[in-house]
Formats: structure tokens, sequence, C-alpha cells
């Protein structure tokens, strides 16, 4: 029970350390010219998945029982844990439609909203006030999936791969095809015009 116990603390302390400092670093701006939520976070847990390595092999020196396997361990746990927070809240905060229209519906929380209304406030403010599509091809551009051209935007080598690779997840867990097949589509696509 003791050694259990032991473990449990050089683990969760290890996901206590990165953690903390993850959202002290996102506080404090760190990494703020990357534009791109995801690869700031992966970016920021790198940092401190090398401070966490640094603080362990520290802390050997006074409890000699721990190994450096023992270090590598706790801070991939550690590791383990922050992408999938990162990955859950806030980057699926930053980027949820969902998110976007629960908020829309909590700031008038006595009214109801016919789907007319959610679909007219979802396009209008979200995609069009938003401008949630360019920003979009901005960070597929700076990830490389697609290629500025003088009309407008091409996907690249790298990006199809990523829809190949997509299309295969989707199938592995049986997610909504739609969104990786445009065949699978039931309705034509529908031009969106932006207000003047």
């Amino acid at each position: 029970m003791r050694a259990f116990l032991a473990t449990a603390v050089w683990f969760g302390g290890a996901v206590l350390l990165v953690m903390g400092m993850m959202v002290v670093l996102f506080w404090t701006g760190f990494f703020g010219s990357v534009s791109i939520l995801l690869y700031r976070g992966l970016l920021i847990l790198a940092v401190c998945e090398a401070a966490c390595f640094a603080a362990l092999m520290l802390l050997r020196r006074r409890w000699r029982e721990w190994q450096l396997r023992d270090a590598v361990s706790a801070c991939a746990f550690a590791a383990g844990v922050a992408v999938s927070v990162l990955t859950l809240l806030p980057v699926t905060i930053d980027r949820s439609m969902s998110v976007f229209l629960l908020a829309r519906m909590a700031a008038e929380p006595d009214r109801s909203f016919s789907m007319g209304e959610l679909e007219t406030i979802f396009v209008r403010t979200y995609v069009q006030g938003f401008d949630q599509v360019q920003r979009r091809m901005d960070e597929q551009r700076i990830s490389g999936n697609v290629i500025e051209t003088p009309e407008g935007y091409r996907i690249g080598a790298q990006g199809a791969a990523f829809v190949r690779f997509g299309r295969l997840v989707s199938k592995i867990f049986r997610t909504d095809p739609r969104f990786v097949d445009p065949g699978r589509d039931v309705h034509p696509p529908v031009a969106v015009t932006r207000p003047p």
C-alpha cells in the first residue's frame, strides 16, 4: 500500500506540476506569437515537460529509490494527461460551434430560439462576423495543408493525406462520414453571401 501511495504521489505531482505550469504560461502569454491554440499549447507543454523532468531529477537526489525510468514514466504520464486536457477543454471551447450557440442562448436564458434564428445567428455572427472560414484557411495554410494561390486556396499533398487519415479514423470510430467525404452530402452546397 505504501508503494502504491508513493507512486501515486510521484505521478500525481508530475501532473500537477505540468498542468500548473501550463496554466501560468498561458496566462503570461508565453509563445503568444503562435496564433493556433493547439500548437501554442503543445509548445508550452514541451517547456513544461522539460521543467518537470528537471524537477524530478532533482528530487531523485533526496529520494534515491526513484530511478531515471520513474522520472521518464511520470513525465510521459503527465504529458498524456496534459494533451487530453488541452484538446478536450481549451481547444474544443475555442472552436466548438455548440459552445458558441450555448453561450448565445445563455445570454438570454428565458428566451426560446427557433431553429431558423439559431441558424441566422450562427451564420451571421460565427461564420461571417467572426470570419471563421478565413481563420480556418489561415490555420491550414500555416499548417501546410493548403496552398494560397492568386485564385484562392488549393489543398496540398499534406492536406490530402490528412483527409485520407481523417476518413480512416471516421471509419474506425464510426463518426459522421459527411464531414470527411463530400460524396456523402445529402444537401447541395449552399452559397453564403456576406451582408453589405
